[in-house]
């Protein structure tokens, strides 16, 4: 079953938040079905990410309700470090999850989901949601491969179709690995 298909259909444009609540909502399901395995302890790279990302969606979260007419114009810088802090810790996830070669078979399939929504998508908003996403999961493997074999990007040239000044990921230099 596909993520999206465990998203309610009313709502078209599920964000990472609902994907990963899906997934573990699977999952769960999945390890209640066969009581014959055990549940493992340690968690990935991605998947402690995950949960931190689950934490600053829960503080937004919290901010959003207590917020009012009267003191949004206070508490809007809170809310734009909360969705900066969000919008790191997808793109993190993101290269955490293309560091290996079966990830980057999942980023370069996901981005290719995303790229046909965003041809084909309904409206904007989800045109514009799938490209950012096909972009970053491939910013995500770009960084990826530049970082597990030492790549210099520039000089192999990737860096003309992969602006550095649009890849957050660019910081990522050979020498992190």
């Amino acid at each position: 079953m596909s993520t999206a298909r465990k998203i309610a259909s009313g709502n078209q444009t599920p964000n990472l938040r609902q994907r990963a609540k899906a997934s573990r909502e699977s999952a769960a399901s999945i390890m209640e079905a066969s009581p014959g395995i055990e549940p493992r302890q340690e968690i990935c790279a991605a998947g402690r990410l995950g949960e931190m990302l689950a934490k600053v969606w829960d503080l937004r979260d919290k901010l959003d309700e207590e917020t009012t007419p009267e003191n949004r114009a206070i508490l809007q810088p809170m809310e734009d470090y909360y969705l900066r802090k969000i919008d790191d810790l997808e793109m993190a996830i993101s290269f955490a999850r293309a560091t290996t070669p079966a990830g980057m078979l999942a980023q370069l399939a996901v981005a290719a989901s995303a790229v046909d929504a965003a041809s084909n998508g309904s409206n904007h908003a989800v045109c514009s949601a799938a490209g950012e996403q096909a972009e970053r999961c491939l910013f995500s493997i770009t960084a990826a491969l530049c970082t597990m074999f030492g790549l210099d990007r520039v000089r192999f040239g990737a860096s003309r179709y992969l602006s550095e000044n649009c890849d957050k990921l660019a910081i990522l230099a050979p020498e992190v690995a």
